[in-house]
C-alpha cells in the first residue's frame, strides 16, 4: 500500500479542496492508501477562500491550466475537422458495438472507459465527475479509469475545461429544441386529428397513440368498468393508492397501466 503524501494530487497540493470537502474522495483514498494526517495542517470541511494562499494559487493555476489545454484541444480539433468530407466526419463519430456478455447477464471487462465514443467525445463529464451511480455502474463494467482531462470528481462544470462546458452547452440547446419540435409535433397532430375524416381515426390513433400515448385517457376506453382505488407503485417502490378502474381485460388498472395498454379503445 503506498503512502496518500506521495500520491501527485496531495504531493502537489492541486486536490486540497476535495481532500478536504470530499467525503466519498477520502474514503476511497483510505481504502486505497490507508489514512493520513494533512500535511499542510487543513481541517475537514475548510472551504477553499480559508484555505493558506499558496494553496488557493496552487488550485487556480491548475483549473487555468486545464482550461488553457481544452483551448488548445479545440483549436486542434477544428483545424483537423477541416477540409474533412462529411463521411469521414461520420466514421468518426459512428458509435462502437456495445461490449459483449459474458453469458451471465453481465458485460465483459475487456475494454476501457476512456475508449468509448461518450468518454472520447467528453459528453458524460458532468455525470462522470458529479455522478457516483455513474461512475459506479461504469466502473462495474469498465473497471477504473483516470480521468483524461485530469478532472478531479466533484469538479463543478464551471471549473471544468472550456471544451467540456461548450459540449454540455450543445447538448442543453439540442434537448431544448428537441422538446420543443415533439410539442410542436403534438400540437401537430390534435390539429389534424379534428380534420381527418372518420373512416382513417382507427388508423390515425395508432400513430397519435404510439407517438404520445399519454394523450390517452382511459374515460374514452370501452373496456373500462366501475371506477375505485388502485394500487400503484412509485418508481422508488413506495405503494400508494390512487384513482383506477375495472377494465374487463386487465383488471384493476391505472391511468399509468391504460396509457401503456395495447388494447385500448375509444368509445
Amino acid at each position: 500500500m503506498g503512502n496518500f503524501l506521495n500520491f501527485p494530487p496531495c504531493k502537489h497540493r492541486f486536490a486540497c479542496l476535495q481532500c478536504r470537502n470530499d467525503s466519498k474522495f477520502i474514503e476511497d483514498m483510505e481504502k486505497r492508501f490507508g489514512k493520513w494526517e494533512c500535511p499542510e495542517g487543513i481541517a475537514i470541511g475548510t472551504s477553499l477562500d480559508k484555505m493558506p494562499e499558496h494553496i488557493r494559487s496552487k488550485i487556480k493555476s491548475y483549473q487555468k491550466r486545464l482550461n488553457e489545454k481544452a483551448i488548445r484541444e479545440i483549436k486542434i480539433n477544428e483545424r483537423q475537422t477541416e477540409g474533412k468530407s462529411s463521411q469521414e466526419i461520420q466514421s468518426r463519430n459512428r458509435v462502437q458495438p456495445i461490449p459483449k456478455s459474458n453469458g451471465r447477464g453481465n458485460l465483459v471487462q475487456n475494454s476501457d472507459f476512456t475508449k468509448l465514443p461518450m468518454c472520447k467525445q467528453r459528453v458524460v463529464c458532468k455525470e462522470c465527475r458529479n455522478n457516483t451511480d455513474f461512475r459506479e455502474r461504469m466502473e462495474k463494467n469498465y473497471g477504473k479509469w483516470e480521468c483524461p482531462e485530469g478532472i478531479l470528481i466533484n469538479t463543478p462544470l464551471e471549473n471544468m475545461p472550456l471544451n467540456v462546458q461548450s459540449i454540455e452547452k450543445s447538448k442543453k440547446v439540442k434537448a431544448k429544441a428537441n422538446k420543443d419540435l415533439i410539442a410542436k409535433i403534438k400540437q401537430d397532430v390534435l390539429e389534424i386529428e379534428s380534420i381527418i375524416p372518420s373512416q382513417a381515426s382507427e388508423k390515425f390513433d395508432r400513430i397519435k397513440y404510439y407517438l404520445f400515448p399519454e394523450l390517452k385517457d382511459f374515460a374514452d376506453c370501452i373496456y373500462k368498468g366501475d371506477s375505485k382505488k388502485v394500487k400503484e407503485t412509485c418508481c422508488g417502490g413506495k405503494i400508494k393508492m390512487v384513482d383506477g378502474f375495472v377494465c374487463e381485460i386487465k383488471g384493476d388498472v391505472t391511468k399509468r397501466v391504460c396509457r401503456n395498454c395495447s388494447d385500448f379503445k375509444k368509445g
